[in-house]
């Protein structure tokens, strides 16, 4: 026995279809007409109870049922959605009967009080939008026809996304992809390329329920893979990219010191971008695909010419990449040229003009005094002393 959704009165209720009691007729006449679409499972089962005082409505398929109400926001947004697309499906078919009694018959039974008469049944393999109390609208001032269609009025709404990186076709493990762009296409249009924010999100503004959204690595230039969705209110969706992150390259010499200001060319897919190095020595290309090759040069004169050439291929647990440019150390400068230099012999005389060693002399030159004692042959010697210095000697015995 399938699920009973709910029991109501139908004091203060007004039935557009005849009278409560006439509810299960009216059930199976839709499901007789709408067998082959399975478009019935759309409504609940009414049972009369007390005379037509109360109805019990019962799930037309087994399953576990949820009343909208109760569901979670991501639920409601589907729920929103399947109804829409029950209705829409509802309508068409009915004027293909050529029948303005039927259609109009059908019209009255997608009208219910309010949201408490919607419900999600999910039977496993797939979940069921089910109306109960159909064909009833409030019995008071004010309560009108259309609260169906209004409720699933197409609008636009956010829809939101959760950016994660993938290896090898699989998730990988942690929280979603920070500061990672994603191509968006809506109706197979171009429609925006979003970042995500520091936590992994983006919120595509602006797109109608129900439109087909795909999303894209902007690293698939071809289009190839693209991830598909449907917009629905509340819905929160996963979109997957390959691994990317802040590529570094250090440039110094020979003597491991950082070298600013060098021009490089990076080249990567067959694209090319000139950059700078900063005053530590740095380039940083962002954001690189994990796995992606890039090559770096520079151009060598007028032939252009690729010099220091390096390739890399690019994994994000690599800190920095090293590229080693030979500068040629500047030559020294000239040392001062110090004044010619000589070496002086004093002979010392006695008074009678005999040599006289073991005599004292003091000499006064270049702002000093210096007292030296004759050697054996009556000679004093001074080294290192600059061509041209004058002396003044006095000898002592």
């Amino acid at each position: 026995m399938n699920e009973i959704l709910l029991t109501k009165e139908t004091r203060n209720q007004r039935y557009l279809l005849g009278s409560p009691q006439s509810a299960p007729d009216i059930f199976r006449q839709i499901r007789g007409t709408l067998a082959e679409s399975q478009l019935w499972t759309l409504f609940a089962e009414p049972v009369v109870l007390e005379g037509g005082a109360r109805l019990a409505w019962r799930s037309p398929i087994p399953g576990k049922a949820t009343c909208y109400q109760r569901l979670s926001n991501e639920d409601k947004g589907f729920a929103k959605s399947e109804l829409r697309r029950e209705v829409l499906r509802l309508q068409e078919m009915a004027k293909t009967f050529n029948d303005p009694a039927l259609e109009e018959l059908l019209a009255n039974c997608i009208e219910v009080p309010d949201a408490d008469s919607l419900y999600i049944v999910d039977g496993g393999a797939k979940k069921n939008v089910v109306i109960a109390q159909w064909g009833f609208v409030m019995d008071m001032p004010g309560a009108e026809k259309g609260l169906i269609n209004k409720f699933i009025e197409a609008r636009k709404v956010p829809m939101q996304f959760h950016v994660y990186f993938t290896k090898d076709g699989k998730r990988i493990p942690g929280v979603p992809a920070p500061d990672t762009e994603v191509v968006f296409y809506m109706q197979d249009k171009p429609f925006a390329t979003v970042r995500s924010d520091a936590q992994g999100n983006i919120v595509l503004e602006g797109v109608k329920e129900e439109a087909k959204v795909s999303a894209y690595d902007p690293d698939d230039k071809a289009l190839a893979n693209p991830q598909n969705y449907v917009c629905y209110e509340f819905g929160i969706y996963d979109v997957f990219v390959s691994p990317k992150g802040n590529m570094e390259f250090r440039i110094v010499d020979q003597n491991d010191n950082p070298l600013p200001g060098m021009e490089f060319v990076l080249e990567r897919d067959g694209n090319s971008v000139n950059m700078t190095s900063d005053a530590q020595g740095r380039i940083v290309l962002s954001p690189v695909k994990e796995g992606a090759l890039v090559d770096v040069y520079q151009y060598s004169g007028s032939s252009q010419g690729k010099n220091n050439f390096n390739s890399f291929v690019y994994d994000l647990h690599t800190e920095f990449y090293k590229i080693v440019v030979q500068v040629e150390a500047p030559p020294e400068p000239p040392q001062p040229q110090g004044p010619e230099l000589g070496d002086v012999h004093i002979k010392v005389l006695d008074h009678k003009g005999q040599l006289a060693p073991d005599a004292t002399v003091t000499v006064w030159y270049l702002d000093k005094k210096e007292v030296y004692t004759s050697d054996a042959e009556g000679f004093i010697h001074i080294a290192g002393v600059p061509v041209g210095t004058k002396f003044k000697v006095e000898a002592k015995k």
